[in-house]
């Protein structure tokens, strides 16, 4: 075990850097995690672990980890390395996932989701998913990185348990899903959510609530529907819409 006691340490200086930088996070393959649990599930999950700090207080709790891995440290550290107010006891830094087209192209169920730029929209629609059965999410276009610690946090660890991968070719999509039936989420569709009969192979496609689907999405969708309500309610949140489907589903 080693102890970090000054703020200004290089390896501090890269924590932060791991968390609020997306492009850095993409280079090193490594990000963020914080608190013990979704520590634990990274680590049970067998993620490669890199360094964890961990306030003395509650160090007995890591027994798991090889002490080679352990960094000592106190509150002012934490404070500076954790992304919430109310910081965490323990940070750790773990290597990143990498999923291809090749593990998600045999699934049944995809979600397509496109500009999703709201991290605790993109986590809850995570968490849903996997509450759901969904089998695989792709992040299209200009997505929030699922690895941001805000989705992370809003997943609560639901980003480890279903492959998620990000693209921006479109062509790779269709190829990879040419035996699958496309829908796209459509505001004034004629069918309602309810009546349809989805097909066992899908791809179903949700936009961002600013912009929606683009055009070149709603160009290879098969098939429109859209989820009735109200008139007195315009809209819903995309992750209360996501969801809503994938109960359906």
């Amino acid at each position: 075990m080693k102890n970090i006691t000054s703020k200004n340490n290089e390896r501090i200086k890269y924590v932060v850097k791991l968390s609020l930088n997306k492009k850095f996070r993409e280079n090193e393959k490594k990000f963020v995690v914080e608190g013990f649990k979704a520590i634990y599930d990274a680590y049970s999950f067998g993620l490669p672990l890199y360094d964890i700090f961990i306030h003395p207080s509650i160090l007995k709790r890591f027994e798991f980890i090889d002490k080679t891995k352990i960094i000592i440290v106190e509150d002012n550290i934490l404070k500076k390395i954790s992304t919430t107010d109310s910081f965490s006891k323990c940070v750790a830094v773990f290597g990143i996932v990498n999923y291809n087209i090749n593990d998600l192209k045999t699934k049944n169920t995809i979600i397509l989701l496109e500009n999703i730029k709201d991290a605790g929209n993109l986590g809850t629609i995570i968490r849903s998913a996997n509450a759901f059965g969904i089998d695989g999410i792709i992040l299209y276009g200009d997505t929030i990185d699922i690895y941001n610690p805000k989705v992370i946090r809003s997943s609560v660890g639901n980003f480890l348990k279903i492959p998620i991968l990000k693209t921006k070719d479109i062509e790779l999509i269709k190829t990879a899903f040419k035996n699958h039936t496309f829908y796209a989420t459509k505001v004034d569709a004629d069918i309602d959510l309810k009546n349809v009969k989805f097909e066992e192979k899908k791809v179903i496609m949700f936009g961002s609530e600013a912009e929606g689907l683009s055009q070149e999405l709603f160009d290879i969708a098969h098939k429109f529907f859209t989820i009735k309500m109200q008139n007195k309610v315009e809209s819903l949140n995309l992750s209360v819409a996501a969801s809503i489907v994938f109960y359906s589903l």
